[in-house]
């Protein structure tokens, strides 16, 4: 009888250890290890968010990836997610708030200045930081909508254009495609 008292006494200190054990990593584990693989995950979408024309904003939460912002092309938005995906340790990669811009052609931008001087944009811009360039110099084009298709050099087109329509009591000057038009 002591001896069946004591087999089932250690089989229980037994099981209370094993359980002891099995709920010590699962604290560990959910409380240490998944921490510093979200943040691994982070710091590689990062790299891979920061890749790209357009800011793209990132939540992790566990291994699960969610982007949002705003990609030229669809190509582009596949490439964005394929890199994602890529990812270790990722498990979910949530891109539905990506927002692929039309592409225009030709593409154009004008900028017209009246008799009293002030200056009025039309037209499209192809980012953020190209439209904050162009408002730290004066040039009222915060309100152009982005759109993918704009020639190279085309800050640097508009700023001249502004330039060229300083001198003149009124005028016009628009880029479309790859031509200049002042008027």
């Amino acid at each position: 009888m002591q001896k069946a008292l004591g087999d089932i006494m250690s089989k229980g200190l037994g099981a209370l250890v094993f359980v002891t054990g099995i709920a010590g990593l699962t604290f560990w584990g959910a409380k240490v290890q998944a921490v510093s693989m979200q943040d691994q995950i982070a710091a590689s979408a990062s790299a891979v968010a920061e890749s790209g024309v357009h800011p793209l904003e990132l939540r992790v939460s566990g291994r699960d990836i969610t982007v949002s912002g705003i990609a030229d092309t669809e190509a582009e938005r596949a490439a964005i997610v394929e890199q994602l995906n890529a990812l270790r340790g990722r498990r979910v990669v949530n891109t539905a708030g990506i927002t692929v811009l039309p592409s225009i052609e030709p593409y154009e931008t004008a900028l017209a200045k009246a008799a009293d001087g002030s200056l009025e944009s039309t037209g499209y811009a192809p980012s953020e930081a190209a439209k904050a360039e162009l408002a730290a110099a004066g040039l009222p084009v915060a309100d152009l909508p982005l759109a993918y298709g704009a020639p190279e050099g085309w800050t640097e087109a508009v700023t001249a254009g502004a330039a060229a329509l300083a001198p003149l009591e009124q005028g016009s000057f628009a880029v479309t495609g790859d031509t200049l038009t002042l008027q």
